[in-house]
């Protein structure tokens, strides 16, 4: 009924014996238990999921659609039947907020960010500030509370806590509080001839973030730099960009990848194909098979024989991103593949 409808431009649909007048810009969904939820037209799975409940969207990990297993950024259509798939751990990503249109969604998105980054913020600012308080032959646990009190004091903020984030989002420097922490102090050990390395873990996205213009991934060596209001943004060793920051080099930080990392990595491809039929499909279904997320793909230089394209995916590590660059080069039209 609903097909010979929408084929007959029928503006009504009857949904479940339930006359639903239709607007251009909304769409109707069904819930498993057959609830009808109206979100705006382009909404997608994400917004299906917080318009059932917060919690919902807040571990949602992926969708049903018509019984079809689909990523939460699938766009929903008017007459599907949508079942959000959750998990425990999962937690909302900053990503979210390239996909959703509905306010609830955004707006419950951005809040959880907004905790989950104070949060990170003060665990990072905590590692910095004791990265450069050990330079010092000095430990946070030795400076006295009065001290404490002193710089806080100093720097016009209420809590250490406060301090700490600042630290991690890049307004204050390390380096300057660990000094005023321990001004008029004696040493209370040797200062580190090395100072420690600031270990990625990857669950850090808060106050994180990989350079758009090298794209870092787990494997990679990398360097970090502190971006007022960003936080600590890391690249590759090799960026071209890490020329220029270094020329600021009290931002500039040793960072390394944990053991383990969690979570996906944004990385891109160049893909050189022969020019031909189903070629795209090809590529695409051997990136599939390898586990990877693909995000975008864009046709670069064309002509009668061959295609440039580029490919932007989520990998885990270089391992992985080894592995697929291997099965890539393996496909009869696929002529070159390179990480861009």
């Amino acid at each position: 009924m609903l097909d010979s409808q929408r084929q007959a431009g029928n503006p009504i649909e009857f949904l479940d014996n339930v006359r639903v007048d239709l607007f251009p810009d909304e769409v109707y969904l069904f819930t498993p238990k057959g609830r009808i939820l109206a979100l705006p037209r382009h909404a997608c799975a994400i917004d299906f999921a917080y318009a059932v409940h917060t919690d919902v969207g807040d571990h949602a990990v992926a969708a049903r659609v018509d019984q079809q297993l689909v990523p939460l950024r699938t766009r929903l259509h008017s007459g599907q039947t949508v079942e959000i798939i959750t998990a425990p751990r999962a937690s909302p990503k900053p990503h979210w907020l390239e996909f959703v249109v509905t306010s609830k969604a955004r707006t419950s998105i951005r809040h959880f960010l907004r905790h989950l980054q104070h949060e990170d913020a003060v665990a990072m600012g905590a590692r910095m500030l004791d990265r450069a308080l050990d330079t010092l032959g000095a430990s946070l646990e030795g400076i006295s509370r009065e001290r404490i009190e002193s710089v806080l004091s100093e720097n016009r903020v209420q809590r250490l806590e406060e301090l700490l984030a600042d630290l991690a989002l890049g307004n204050r420097m390390p380096a300057v509080v660990a000094k005023q922490l321990t001004r008029g102090e004696k040493p209370q050990g040797e200062p580190a001839k090395l100072a420690d390395v600031v270990r990625i873990s990857g669950a850090e996205r808060g106050v994180v973030t990989f350079g758009n213009c090298c794209h870092p991934i787990p494997g990679d060596p990398i360097v970090g730099f502190l971006s007022a209001g960003k936080g600590l943004v890391v690249h590759q060793t090799t960026c071209p960009n890490v020329v220029e920051l270094r020329k600021h080099p009290e931002r500039m930080m040793r960072v390394d990848w944990e053991t383990q990392v969690e979570g996906d990595f944004r990385v891109q491809l160049k893909i050189e194909v022969a020019n031909k039929p189903g070629v795209l499909a090809t590529v695409a279904a051997a990136i599939a098979a390898q586990d990877c997320n693909i995000e975008n793909v864009e046709y670069g230089e064309r002509d009668m024989t061959s295609a440039t394209l580029f490919f932007t995916l989520e990998v885990h590590n270089c391992q992985q991103l080894n592995d697929l660059m291997r099965k890539l080069r393996r496909i009869e039209v696929v002529q070159v593949v390179q990480r861009n």
